[in-house]
């Protein structure tokens, strides 16, 4: 077990081999007598372990015990500090610790990951309690959520969306005209990746978001190259497979958490897309996380 969490924690942080950070040597001296190994470089002699640098750096929690809950949190349902702290013997505040860390790890990378591309967005409402209301409640929090693609061919169904738009329902929009380029997606049936993002109640007039403003939220999200190519306006849109996503999303934040606070709310909506991208492009989550958890921390 403990050979088997050292080569995956070694092969997420230096895919192609040790790569000292302080001279880029490729060489480096293993020195095995503390409890993780400790890597001194065979140029400069700078000692560095697995987690130097890393969201895991400065914590007592031992690489299995981490192990285990990035594995626990690549399975589609996720888990919860509660469920973690009985499976790994630790105190709630250690398991709900880890697990911020790893979330903020993951809002971060999508952070680094602008929208390019054709971009389709839609507005939904965490804490509406269901109200068909055209009037925003004070405890609502107003989620767009955004793909770089359509929804699948399959499921696209243009008389429906016509409707929809000639409604004039509130809470959709779109965002037209830019280019997509997020992890490696294929060329020829490019999957979609996924943002779910709190908007700023600044920005709503009650469940609308003003055409004047959309630029404001979108230009954190979007590429700033591609929405100065866009030429086109946000448009009044509807997508069923963002409309789908996000109830999804809703359920699950319901159902395992039942119910987030305002601070922490973005965090579970991205660990959510997270799986979602990378089922989406058939990426071993637990890997991927891995990965992206060994990654220096700026």
């Amino acid at each position: 077990m403990r050979s088997e969490v050292l080569t995956y924690f070694f092969r997420s942080k230096w895919p192609n081999g040790y790569c000292c950070s302080r001279c880029g040597h490729r060489q480096a001296y293993t020195i095995s007598t503390r409890n993780a190994p400790l890597f001194q470089c065979a140029n400069c002699r700078h000692q560095s372990s697995l987690t130097t640098g890393t969201i895991m750096e400065h914590t007592r929690t031992s690489l299995e015990k981490w192990y285990i809950a990035l594995q626990l949190m690549s399975r589609p349902g996720g888990i919860h500090a509660v469920q973690l702290q009985q499976l790994l013997q630790v105190s709630y505040k250690t398991a709900w610790s880890m697990l911020k860390r790893v979330r903020m790890a993951i809002s971060m990378m999508d952070m680094e990951q602008p929208l390019l591309g054709s971009v389709q967005a839609q507005i939904g409402f965490y804490g509406d309690a269901g109200r068909p209301s055209f009037r925003k409640g004070l405890k609502e929090h107003s989620i767009v959520a955004m793909s770089n693609t359509l929804h699948p061919p399959s499921e696209r169904n243009d008389q429906v969306n016509k409707a929809l738009q000639s409604a004039n329902l509130p809470g959709k929009l779109s965002v037209s005209r830019a280019f997509f380029n997020t992890w490696s997606e294929s060329p020829v049936c490019p999957a979609p990746y996924i943002k779910l993002k709190i908007a700023n109640p600044a920005l709503m007039n009650n469940r609308r978001m003003p055409a004047v403003l959309q630029p404001l939220f979108f230009g954190k999200h979007i590429a700033q190259k591609a929405l100065s190519l866009n030429s086109c306006p946000i448009t009044v849109n509807c997508s069923l497979y963002l409309e789908r996503v996000f109830s999804d999303a809703k359920q699950w934040i319901n159902s395992t958490f039942h119910g987030i606070g305002a601070r922490y709310l973005q965090l579970y909506w991205d660990e959510f897309c997270f799986r979602l991208n990378c089922d989406n492009r058939q990426l071993t989550a637990h890997q991927t996380l891995g990965t992206l958890c060994m990654q220096p921390v700026r």
